[in-house]
């Protein structure tokens, strides 16, 4: 459920220190795109957006720069939105200007190159957000830059003017200086607003594909083949509560037809008779809550099954009081041909038409995904109160809240008009009409008030928003719409931006830095809340894509490497079935006819059919099913060694030949939890102490500020994260207002935690930052060593041998300008604290 936003690098120019004047820009812009080919304009507008617009306090959007659903597709140009007072961003004729009015003359000078991220469009609400959300363009991504930076790079650029320059570096000369020092290079601090405490927001999530977890059948489902169910998660609730993990979200389990795996929902009040029955739901929730869990529900409330009961009555007749719970509209006619086609030119994200003729009518229904999904029409005010009864019913019965799927596309653009042309054919990405419409906030507002009724958790899904000022319109604390949502910046790495998801692009661990560091500042200086993932249903295996499962020592060091750079960020962390257990993808022998998802079948039908003579076009598709198709994360748990019984996933007393829905991996015999939690140093056990680790330092981890590091270097990936609950005292009692782990005289350090991680298979020598000394070493001693009890062996990926050539101490060194170095080992992550 994804596409990606890349940010270009306008290499061959420097920006000056002080632009007062927008005309200044536009020249730039001309002169750059005038020497761009077609295909690059719209992304380096998009840089020449991002690095030109300030957000002073006063500073209202209203604009977007969006991305596509459900990895399917790619940016959308939103060409009917724009960004009001300052900026004209037009995608399609690619195109940056700025207005010379007077909310742009005066904020283009000294630190007006750090401009913050473009709001989005779809809120009736423009908001106004922290200066602190400052962004500079340089390298090839974003860097976030504190109120410190800000006022260091004002400093710096205030006694020097320039003309605009050519050069070859590969970033803006106009950062060479920042790049210089340690307060630019080496430290990105948020500075946060007071979050207000909240159970959600000291919780960790577990989600279970129930397909594919445990099943406790007797039988089969007619197939010959058992999928999991709500009796086979009830036998492992006991594994959950010693995992740590404080809430269970289930993916759908509501009655469906199963086109697509239950995300086409047949009765919002019924459970699919192939998880169980209404009885073992309500012993689940019972089961879950007195072992101190909450329960989380999959929401599907964009679109339903074609078997749902409120369709079958829409698509009877024209005038059934049903038909506008749906999205209906007239053929149009080819005005050559006379052939009837479709009424807009919307691709389905399941590749198609997004419209199906239905003959008894005479009209189309939309789909924004399988022909068995139609999408509600929430412009009916009975299809809200609908929604809203199905959410009071669920939560009634003891559910604690909701996961939302692609719940920003719930509002359409009025008209439904066509998508703008950008590649050959009829069909075309038409996500810029649905992803966040007019009145999507007031339909967020309207379940923000039934949630709050229950104190309910909400985590929505919305594809196509890589806008951290979007997002933050839905999941802003004083906004009483969502608790949290599901951005798809991460999980976009691996493929091309402006391409569907299946066309690979390196994964570059420098790229992920910038869109964490990104989304953890701006949303502690907001206000806002993350929801933080590596891995889920739609996605491959987080350690097969940004990590190493070549060996398996390179595979238990790259699970708890991912592990601790994401369980200690700020947000709520969502663990996902198998993750814990080191689970990697699908075997490369494995043949298409193994494949289960409807999005692969049908991509590589149009692969055989646009393709039938393209070798190395199939095989390039066929690999990058490998690495991020949705089957990778959906085979069956691996609970034992068992053969007969497939690694455990199948009941003792299955019948004899039965088989999982879809194949157990090969390497079910070495990976397993039996065998992992017999193993201390397991993945398993890793993942148990950080979420000890988050319980116990909650002023830390859960509400403490974040400050990522040293932003230029290419693989390693570190950041503190800092309890700002405590005041500084110095001498004479004064009390002092800190920002950084380190600030204060005499390197008073307040409760931090360091996380450093190199994602190389290389070694690599870092030059520890200056912010992050006292944290990790003894400042006071003669030699080269690390503060006594600073790094946290639980968290070492490295085991220790008694000769102590593995020691992390053995690593570290100091370059002659006196500059700290830690030598990391592929995949090494290290967990230091100090202050505690």
């Amino acid at each position: 459920m994804h596409s990606t936003c890349h940010f270009r690098l306008l290499s061959s120019i420097s920006l000056p220190h002080s632009m007062a004047r927008a005309a200044g820009w536009a020249r730039i812009g001309k002169s750059v795109l005038n020497n761009t080919s077609k295909s690059d304009k719209r992304q380096i507008c998009d840089s020449f957006l991002l690095s030109a617009t300030s957000t002073l306090p006063s500073t209202r959007y209203h604009s977007s720069v969006s991305s596509s659903a459900h990895g399917l597709r790619r940016q959308p140009n939103h060409h009917h939105h724009r960004l009001k007072n300052s900026f004209n961003y037009n995608h399609r004729r690619g195109i940056a200007s700025l207005t010379n009015n007077s909310s742009t003359r005066g904020f283009l000078s000294s630190s007006s190159l750090a401009g913050s991220l473009s709001s989005s469009s779809c809120s009736q609400h423009p908001a106004t957000y922290s200066t602190a959300g400052s962004f500079i363009t340089t390298g090839r991504t974003l860097l976030p830059l504190s109120l410190h930076q800000l006022r260091e790079y004002s400093s710096s650029s205030s006694s020097t003017s320039q003309s605009p320059t050519t050069s070859s570096g590969s970033h803006f000369q106009s950062t060479s200086k920042m790049a210089d020092s340690n307060a630019a290079q080496q430290a990105v601090t948020a500075r946060k607003r007071p979050l207000r405490h909240a159970w959600w927001r000291e919780s960790s999530v577990y989600q279970i594909y129930p397909a594919s977890f445990k099943s406790a059948k007797s039988i089969d489902d007619g197939t010959g083949r058992i999928h999991g169910d709500l009796r086979g998660v009830i036998e492992k609730l006991d594994y959950l509560a010693t995992l740590g993990v404080d809430i269970v979200w289930l993916s759908p389990i509501l009655q469906s037809p199963q086109v697509d795996m239950g995300y086409d929902i047949s009765d919002y009040r019924a459970i699919y008779p192939g998880y169980g029955t209404m009885e073992d739901h309500d012993e689940l929730i019972r089961g879950l809550h007195e072992r101190g869990m909450k329960y989380v529900m999959d929401l599907v409330v964009n679109h339903t099954s074609d078997q749902h009961e409120w369709f079958k009555q829409s698509r009877s007749s024209k005038d059934n009081p049903y038909r506008d719970w749906y999205i209906w509209r007239p053929p149009r006619y080819d005005p050559k041909t006379g052939e009837r086609m479709p009424p807009n030119n919307w691709e389905s994200n399941f590749f198609g038409p997004a419209w199906t003729y239905d003959e008894a009518t005479g009209e189309y229904y939309l789909h924004l995904f399988a022909s068995g999904q139609p999408d509600l029409n929430w412009e009916n005010p009975d299809v809200v109160k609908a929604v809203h009864d199905i959410m009071r019913f669920w939560l009634d019965k003891g559910v604690d809240g909701f996961r939302m799927d692609v719940i920003n596309f719930i509002s359409k653009e009025p008209g439904l008009p066509d998508a703008e042309k950008t590649r050959p054919g009829f069909l075309q990405d038409g996500v810029e009409n649905y992803a966040c419409g007019p009145r999507l906030h007031e339909y967020l507002h309207g379940i923000g008030d039934i949630l709050r009724e229950y104190d309910a958790f909400s985590v929505g899904e919305m594809p196509g928003v890589f806008d951290t000022r979007e997002i933050i319109k839905a999941v802003g604390q004083d906004r009483g719409e969502l608790a949290m949502a599901f951005q798809f910046e991460i999980v976009d790495l691996d493929h091309q931006p402006g391409q569907i998801k299946w066309y690979p692009r390196e994964f570059q661990p420098k790229a992920l830095k910038h869109i964490v560091a990104k989304w953890q500042s701006f949303m502690l200086q907001n206000g806002g809340w993350n929801a933080v993932y590596m891995e889920n249903h739609d996605q491959g295996r987080s350690i097969s894509r940004f990590a190493d499962d070549s060996t398996p020592a390179y595979r238990v060091k790259s699970a708890k490497l991912i592990a601790a750079h994401q369980a200690l960020q700020n947000g709520t962390i969502f663990l996902y079935q198998g993750q814990e257990l080191a689970q990697i993808n699908v075997p490369k022998e494995w043949g298409l006819d193994q494949y289960r998802d409807i999005e692969v079948q049908n991509h590589w039908q149009t692969v055989l059919r646009d393709f039938p003579d393209d070798k190395e076009k199939q095989e390039m598709f066929k690999r990058q099913y490998r690495l991020i198709g949705r089957d990778n994360a959906r085979t069956p748990m691996q609970w034992t060694p068992d053969e007969k019984t497939y690694a455990g996933f199948l009941a003792h007393d299955a019948p004899e030949g039965a088989k999982p829905w879809m194949s157990i991996h090969p390497d079910f015999k070495d990976w397993n939890a039996v065998k992992l939690l017999e193993d201390p140093q397991s993945p398993l056990h890793y993942w148990r102490q950080l979420l000890r680790l988050r319980k116990e330092y909650k002023d830390i981890f859960v509400y403490g500020d974040f400050e990522m590091l040293d932003l230029d270097h290419d693989t390693v990936i570190a950041y503190l994260r800092t309890d700002d609950s405590i005041k500084t005292t110095v001498g004479g009692g004064e009390e002092v207002e800190t920002t950084s782990a380190t600030a204060g005289p005499k390197d008073v350090v307040r409760p931090t935690c360091l996380v450093i991680t190199n994602f190389s298979r290389s070694p690599v020598d870092w030059v520890v930052p200056d912010r992050a000394v006292p944290v990790l070493f003894d400042t006071s001693s003669e030699t080269p060593q690390l503060k006594k009890g600073a790094v946290l062996p639980q968290f070492r990926n490295y085991t220790a041998r008694e000769d102590g050539a593995d020691n992390v101490e053995n690593h570290v060194s100091k370059t002659p300008d006196g500059k700290w170095v830690l030598n990391l080992r592929p995949w090494e992550v290290i967990v230091a604290m100090a202050g505690i």
